[in-house]
């Protein structure tokens, strides 16, 4: 396979299936966790489901929670910069990320911006 040339742009063929795929993987995923979400809130009810959270802040609960804050940090962080690039809005995302968590950035994923 030849090298390319320092400072030559790389690209992929992507197979017009495969994001097919992708996109039907994506939505199976979405819609299992919405099905979580309506679960959950069904459940526990909004406040008192997330207050539980705080009441048992020990060992795990700590680390999993700093893991998810830190990991939507970094999916929100990418999420703006290529938004960005792409002339896309941000905002209704990272909203979305804020109240729901990775339902944001799923949705982001889903949608095709790769024609702005």
């Amino acid at each position: 396979m030849p090298l390319a040339k320092p400072g030559a742009m790389q690209t992929t063929n992507v197979n017009p299936d495969d994001r097919g795929v992708n996109k039907l993987l994506l939505g199976l995923i979405l819609a299992v966790f919405l099905s979580l979400h309506v679960y959950a809130f069904y459940a526990d009810g909004l406040f008192d489901g997330f207050m539980a959270v705080f009441h048992s802040m020990r060992g795990w609960n700590v680390v999993l929670g700093a893991d998810l804050t830190i990991s939507l940090f970094l999916i929100g962080g990418w999420l703006i910069r290529d938004a960005r690039k792409r002339g896309v809005s941000p905002v209704p995302y990272i909203a979305l990320t804020v109240a729901t968590g990775s339902v944001g950035p799923l949705v982001y994923l889903l949608r095709n911006h790769r024609g702005k």
